[in-house]
């Protein structure tokens, strides 16, 4: 079996081919993570603006013993109706992250998809090898009982031309 497989240059395209879609769908899904991780972040600075909002809302809204002049009620309006704008831009940070996590699933699947492809091919080709390994065993197989067989049949005609 010292011929060599005719399709091997197809064969390790193929192998080449499924590795790289396997490194494609794992950094699809490393972008992916990351995007969630950042969606994690952004929900938690929301919560945190929510948090202080609240806090503040209580505290300076409330009547308090002291009275506060206009100018400085004002103030305080303001500032927690910047508050609520800073909240108001996070969750729609939050919702165009949504898109962003929509899209990186989207090219997740694009991967997998790639990747079950090459796979597919691949098996396909390994089956063409597999089938032509057996076929060079056979035929390795038939040329050893030929040869077999020309030396049983030399030797029964060495003993015929010997006998008297």
């Amino acid at each position: 079996m010292n011929k060599k497989y005719p399709l091997q240059a197809v064969y390790d395209m193929r192998k080449r081919a499924k590795k790289s879609k396997e490194q494609e769908l794992a950094d699809a899904i490393g972008r992916l993570e990351a995007e969630k991780r950042k969606k994690h972040m952004l929900i938690k600075e929301k919560e945190s603006l929510v948090q202080v909002y609240e806090r503040k809302r209580q505290t300076w809204l409330e009547p308090h013993q002291e009275t506060l002049d206009v100018h400085e009620m004002r103030l305080r309006v303001d500032e927690l109706n910047e508050l609520k704008e800073k909240i108001l831009k996070k969750q729609k940070e939050i919702e165009s992250q949504d898109h962003v996590i929509a899209q990186s699933e989207e090219e997740v699947e694009k991967a997998r998809d790639a990747l079950r492809k090459a796979q597919k091919e691949l098996r396909a080709i390994e089956s063409h090898y597999e089938k032509w390994l057996q076929e060079k065993r056979k035929e390795e197989a038939r040329k050893e009982q030929k040869l077999l067989e020309d030396f049983a049949l030399s030797q029964y005609i060495r003993k015929k031309d010997e006998e008297p």
